[in-house]
């Protein structure tokens, strides 16, 4: 499938040494101040299953507040439930190692999938260190959902696939790996990555090599098939005989979604390559086919990489349902595709070969780069301040030597024309940014004077054992708070069923004042302590509604 010349990569960065770099890069991009942020609905959707797996043993049939919980595949919750179980439940950067792991499995089958792609020795440390860097990647291994782990094992299905078609005598387990890896990313997230990662892969594959690769691997091609469809169905077939009446019901609200949640304009994503975060103006450029399709061609197959690209994004555009976080698949080729021109530009330009066109795009983006690090640490500095909150000489002093270190870099590669200088500076920047800026931003984004956490519930000794409940909804956003409070909340509303579910003592929750929701008789028959207000929105424009809650105790008398 290469086009590549086969050069060599610098001296000493063989592919074991490049491993280790990446492995590097990632623990900087993925694991450090990974609990920096709180839990988002997401997580705390997946955390408290994983809390109720470890508590229950439910692992085949997930619960989540006590309810099934069969809208999502249980591995990434299963991964999760293994690593509460290791770590406990307080350090949530400890609960997001496995998304962390997943995160690292991508990065690494994206540098195998490049070696398949490419015969140059350097382009596929490239194209992993992009995709380690590239904003969704590092995002979302920082949060322990499912999107990481279907993509990362989809990912892997890729790369043995495209290693079995390539050469199909004596490749069967690769056709059987690529199997077993796409049933995973099922079992990760159900068939999101089979839509908008491996369909993508096989339309560009085909507008690139035509059907003959499919026509002579035909035999273990149904290898792979049948793989897929064995570990794909193994869970979803467990849940239907067991839960036919909510395998069903599950399945028709997800599938509803996908026409009536979340629903955006068709051309919500076509500013996709801004997802990719520093990389925007360099991938942008690699995708400007007259441009581009004569230097990335000496180097790989351009016509596939493009295609996979804008088949990535045109079949998600048709779904109605759209969020940021769907373009997390393009990004993968897009890596890819912006690496091997970052390669080929930094022969045309040790060649003398360069055009006018590789000279602006390489000062600009490498200014704009430099302008940005050199920026950081004054903003840093400004928004700290404005929240009243005092960092530290020795933080803000590490954060301005790194990031004007980082910007002089950059200036020099824009200056000097070095494109892999400044790739490297701009890899920098996203590992500096995750070492040194990301465990701040809490102190940031925190404007809500009466935030709260709900997690100071879960401490109390004297509400060991206390049942918890919630004069209101406990579905949507309240799942935040349910997490982080340590156990199942139900609802109950006094003003509706005046008896309480349970013989006090017990823990009642309520966006309105207590007087409003509490009969005169509860207050007389039953001793009402009130805990105050508990908001756990880190931003006062969140708050309210699900978060911001009255908790009263009601105990005998």
């Amino acid at each position: 499938m290469s086009a590549a010349p086969g050069r060599a990569g610098p001296p000493g960065l063989g592919g074991r040494a490049q491993l280790l770099l990446l492995a590097a890069l990632c623990a900087c991009t993925f694991v450090v101040n990974a609990g920096a942020l709180t839990a988002n609905i997401m997580e705390s959707r997946n955390l408290t299953t994983a809390r109720e797996m470890l508590g229950k043993g439910n692992w085949l049939l997930p619960t989540m507040n006590g309810e099934p919980r069969l809208e999502k595949p249980p591995l990434p919750t299963w991964a999760t439930a293994v690593a509460m179980g290791a770590f406990g439940e307080e350090d949530l950067g400890r609960l997001r190692l496995p998304a962390a792991l997943a995160g690292a499995l991508l990065v690494a089958f994206a540098w195998l999938l490049a070696r398949e792609l490419t015969e140059d020795r350097l382009a596929p440390f490239l194209a992993a260190g992009t995709a380690a860097t590239s904003f969704y990647v590092f995002f979302m291994a920082r949060d322990i959902t499912w999107d990481i782990f279907c993509h990362a094992f989809m990912v892997g299905a890729i790369w043995q696939l495209h290693r079995g078609l390539a050469r199909p005598a004596g490749r069967l387990g690769s056709f059987a790996a690529a199997g077993l890896l796409m049933g995973l990313s099922f079992l990760s997230k159900g068939p999101v990555s089979f839509f908008s990662l491996l369909l993508p892969y096989l339309v560009a594959r085909t507008l690139s090599s035509g059907a003959a690769p499919y026509r002579a691997a035909w035999r273990p091609l149904l290898l792979t098939v049948g793989l897929a469809l064995a570990a794909s169905a193994a869970w979803p077939a467990y849940a239907w005989l067991t839960r036919p009446e909510a395998s069903a019901y599950v399945a028709q609200k997800e599938s509803t979604a996908w026409i009536n949640r979340n629903v955006r304009p068709f051309w919500q994503y076509w500013s996709f390559t801004a997802q990719s975060g520093v990389w925007a103006v360099l991938a942008t450029a690699a995708l400007v086919f007259p441009y581009a399709r004569r230097r990335v061609a000496r180097y790989g197959d351009y016509r596939l990489l493009a295609a996979w690209i804008w088949t990535g994004v045109l079949l998600l555009s048709l779904f109605p349902e759209k969020k940021e976080r769907y373009l997390l698949p393009v990004l993968v080729p897009m890596a890819l595709l912006t690496a091997l021109y970052v390669r080929s530009l930094a022969d045309a330009f040790r060649a003398g070969a360069e055009t006018r066109a590789d000279r602006a795009i390489v000062r600009a983006n490498a200014w704009l780069m430099a302008a940005v690090a050199a920026a950081v640490p004054l903003a840093l500095w400004l928004a700290l301040r404005a929240r009243g909150v005092a960092p530290g000489w020795p933080l803000l002093a590490a954060v301005a030597a790194v990031f004007w270190a980082l910007a002089a870099l950059l200036g020099h590669a824009g200056l000097r024309h070095r494109p892999l200088v400044m790739w490297g500076g701009m890899v920098g920047m996203v590992a500096a940014a995750c070492v040194l800026v990301l465990g701040q931003v809490p102190a940031i984004i925190t404007r809500n004077p009466g935030y709260r956490p709900y997690g100071e519930l879960r401490h109390r000794a004297d509400l060991a054992g206390v049942p918890f409940f919630r004069a209101g909804d406990v579905t949507g956003k309240f799942i935040e708070v349910i997490w982080a409070s340590g156990r199942e909340i139900h609802a109950w509303d006094p003003r509706e069923r005046p008896e309480p579910p349970v013989a006090p003592p017990l823990l009642l929750m309520t966006s309105e004042p207590p007087d409003r929701v509490l009969a005169p008789e509860l207050a007389q028959r039953f001793r009402v302590e009130d805990l105050g207000v508990y908001d756990g929105a880190v931003d006062a424009r969140w708050g309210g509604g699900a978060l911001r809650n009255h908790v009263v105790v009601l105990r005998p008398r």
